[in-house]
């Protein structure tokens, strides 16, 4: 994302993304795994509304199954999952995780990669440190005016996409709620911070969200498929 957009316009386009993500996997006719997830496959017309481009890796996928077995591993390196590139397993929530990094990269304003950076050249590690650390607000993009509350949602929105477990990340649908606020973030990223530390699983260790008001994505299904 370039430096002439602020906070809530990346706010906004990160939400119009995760809403056409959720059209994807749930609503579309033939239920789509993208493939490749990133900031140059996302289009911006004059008024700042992102269109979700190269769909050259796309998978239709059954949702009655948590994963499918690839023979071929199609993405960009650094956006893909830890198990699909290592054990060859493609779900939605291994699009979240390519939905998290983009997000972390939206925030930050920072490369995937970088070795110049200090002391991790991957962007996920370096932001999840700088997070647990306390030091949230200086991995923040320093070129625009930043709304602090705003901006640490779309970074914990992000770490927990990127979590590596693919079990405990929140689904594309359950991402939209928390950047909309009608689901709390306050106890899966809690449960992230306990993680990250190494902290024993408690009896709540399961992720649980709460009930979600779907209204907004229904509209903005609405909009892409007028009924």
């Amino acid at each position: 994302m370039c430096d002439l957009l602020d906070c809530h316009k990346r706010y906004k386009i990160i939400l119009d993304v995760a809403n056409i993500l959720v059209y994807l996997h749930k609503h579309a006719t033939i239920h789509i795994i993208h493939g490749d997830v990133k900031p140059a496959n996302i289009l911006l017309d004059e008024s700042f509304n992102p269109k979700l481009s190269g769909f050259g890796l796309a998978t239709a996928i059954d949702n009655s199954y948590d994963y499918i077995h690839v023979d071929i591993l199609r993405g960009t390196l650094g956006y893909m999952a830890p198990e699909y590139l290592w054990a060859s397993k493609l779900s939605t929530k291994a699009e979240v995780f390519s939905f998290g990094v983009m997000v972390l990269e939206t925030a930050t304003g920072q490369r995937i990669f970088d070795f110049t950076r200090d002391g991790n050249p991957y962007l996920f590690d370096y932001v999840k440190r700088s997070w647990l650390e306390g030091r949230s607000s200086g991995i923040i993009d320093p070129r625009v005016d930043v709304n602090s509350m705003l901006m640490r949602k779309l970074v914990e929105i992000g770490l927990l996409c990127v979590e590596e477990n693919a079990e405990v990340r929140p689904t594309m649908e359950e991402v939209v709620g928390m950047l909309l606020g009608t689901i709390s973030q306050t106890l899966p990223v809690s449960k992230m911070r306990a993680r990250m530390n190494g902290e024993p699983p408690t009896n709540l260790d399961s992720t649980v969200y709460e009930d979600s008001d779907t209204t907004t994505v229904d509209e903005f299904i609405s909009e892409l498929c007028p009924r």
